[in-house]
Parts: structure tokens; C-alpha cells; sequence
């Protein structure tokens, strides 16, 4: 009853907007297709520059490249740990609504802080820590960072490893595509003695350099900028659901080399939904999140 899309027999889940995943996709794939087969190739032609220079960069380049694009495919199909509903109430419960507005939340102790976990009146049960509704996706999902349109899905739990390493292979590539493109460039300048010699002779490489460059830059401010704010977050153990709400204080921060070592190295849950079981063969949400723990949850 969700908003997701269902590929490969329920092994791939995705958000309902493609459109700026596609783009994405499109511009990072392209872009650095455009690079390698039309761009780098000219640091061997003509072999204006020392080959312990251009074959390492070059590498390197390819090698962000391939994990950038393989990274937004994992993160973009990856369920982020969407927890199941519970079954809706009896008919036969006219008092059923009255009840649950009177107790829609309840607080637990983590540390020494308390923390309000809500009623989720869609998914029919209580949020555990960490766990948000996306009304996006229509899911409720474990800890939930965001909904991301860039990659089409939600950041939680399950796929927030992923989501680090796309971002940042994607800066560390708009960083590398822009100093080699500006290295080539200047170089081949000052093999022809200038610019307009420069730019006569190799007129398509000039004109694919500089957009390519723009759009290098670009993506290289904007990454950036998410880069800077999401280690902000990791460092302190936050999320950026958690970090919208402002709240003063923080149960899940554990001191900032510990936060790190977590947000990069936590254990992956295993997905709480089975898009290819038959209906009635797992049980409720109830059921599921009742085989939790609360420190669990909250370590992660």
C-alpha cells in the first residue's frame, strides 16, 4: 500500500520520482563517459605531459567514475529499511480512532534522555528511535535521514553506507575531471604558444573541455556543500530528520570518532519487508518490530 516500485521479483525498491534520479544518473554516466572517451585520450596524443601524471589520473578517474555510478544504482534500489504495517483495526472498533488519538504517543528512556515515539496512524504502530514517515514513499522507514530525490529514494538505515560513498566519489570525481581537464587544457596552450593557436587546432577538444568543466564545477560546489553538511551530521551522530527538528539534546551521540566509526562501519539489518513472500506468510509489523531491541535500534 505504498508509494514504492517493485523490480526483479521485489529484489529492487524504489520511490515513486524518477525523473531527477534519471538526470542524475544520466549526467554523472555521461559526463564521465565523455571524459574518457573523448577528453583524457588527448594527454597520450599529444604527450604533453610525463605519463607518471596522466596513466595514475586517468585510473583513478575511471576508478571513482565506475563507483559513483555503481553507488547511486545501490542506493537508488536499495531498501533503506522501510518497516511493514501492522493490519488496520476491526470495523468493529467504532472507538478505535477516539482511543488512539488519546494515546498517539508514548516516551522511552535512552541513556537519560527521553525520547517521544509517536503513533503512526498509516503504518498503525508505534515509531521505534530513529524511525520517521516518509511521505514520499508512504513508509515508514528505520533510521530516516532523508528522501532523496537525486537518487529516488529514501536514506535510512540500510542503504545510508552507500549514500556516503556515492557522495563522496562523486565530489572526488568533479574535483579530479576538473583539475585534469584544466591541466590538459593549459598544457596544450602552452604546447601551441597560445590560446588562439591552441584553440584552432583542437577546436572540439576546447569546446567539450569547457562544458564539460562547467558542469564540473557545478557539480563539485553543490556535492561539496552536501559533503561538508552530511560528515557535520556523522561527526555528531545525527541525522538530517533529527537535525531539522533542533533538538537540544542528542541520546545517539557517542563522541565524534565513535560516531564516525558507527555511520561508516555499522552492520546492514536485514529488510523487515518480503515484497516476493505469499500473503498471511510473515507476520505483522507488530511481530517483526517486536523481535527488535530497543538497543538495536538505537545503535544503529
Amino acid at each position: 500500500p505504498s508509494n514504492n516500485g517493485f523490480h526483479c521479483g521485489g529484489r529492487l525498491i524504489h520511490g515513486p520520482d524518477r525523473i531527477y534520479f534519471w538526470l542524475s544518473f544520466l549526467g554523472i554516466a555521461v559526463g564521465g563517459l565523455v571524459c574518457v572517451a573523448f577528453i583524457f585520450p588527448h594527454f597520450f596524443i599529444f604527450d604533453a605531459l610525463p605519463l607518471a601524471f596522466t596513466v595514475p589520473s586517468v585510473i583513478v578517474f575511471v576508478f571513482l567514475w565506475i563507483l559513483s555510478v555503481v553507488s547511486h544504482l545501490i542506493v537508488a534500489y536499495m531498501d533503506p529499511g522501510i518497516l511493514p504495517r501492522s493490519p488496520p483495526p476491526p470495523p468493529s472498533l467504532d472507538n478505535y480512532h477516539i482511543t488512539a488519538s488519546r494515546f498517539n504517543s508514548k516516551t522511552v528512556m535512552i541513556g537519560s534522555v527521553p525520547v517521544t515515539l509517536k503513533w503512526c496512524h498509516t503504518c498503525n504502530h508505534f515509531r521505534p528511535p530513529r524511525v520517521s514517515h516518509c511521505s514520499v514513499c508512504d513508509n515508514c522507514v528505520s533510521r530516516f535521514d532523508h528522501h532523496c530525490p537525486y537518487v529516488g529514494n529514501c536514506v535510512g538505515q540500510r542503504n545510508y553506507k552507500p549514500f556516503l560513498t556515492f557522495i563522496i566519489s562523486t565530489l572526488c570525481m568533479a574535483i579530479l575531471a576538473t583539475t585534469n581537464v584544466m591541466v590538459l587544457l593549459v598544457s596544450r596552450i602552452v604546447q601551441k604558444g597560445s590560446f588562439s593557436s591552441a584553440f584552432s587546432a583542437s577546436t572540439f577538444l576546447f569546446v567539450v573541455s569547457a562544458i564539460v568543466l562547467v558542469l564540473a564545477i557545478i557539480t563539485a560546489l553543490l556535492v561539496g556543500t552536501l559533503v561538508v553538511f552530511t560528515c557535520n551530521l556523522v561527526a555528531n551522530g545525527l541525522t538530517t530528520n533529527e537535525q531539522t527538528k533542533h533538538e537540544l539534546n542528542n541520546p545517539y551521540d557517542k563522541g565524534c570518532r565513535s560516531n564516525c566509526a558507527n555511520a561508516c562501519c555499522m552492520p546492514t539489518l536485514p529488510p523487515l519487508v518480503f515484497p516476493r513472500a505469499r500473503v498471511g506468510q510473515w507476520g505483522s509489523s507488530g511481530d517483526v518490530l517486536g523481535s527488535i531491541s530497543l538497543n538495536e535500534v538505537v545503535s544503529q
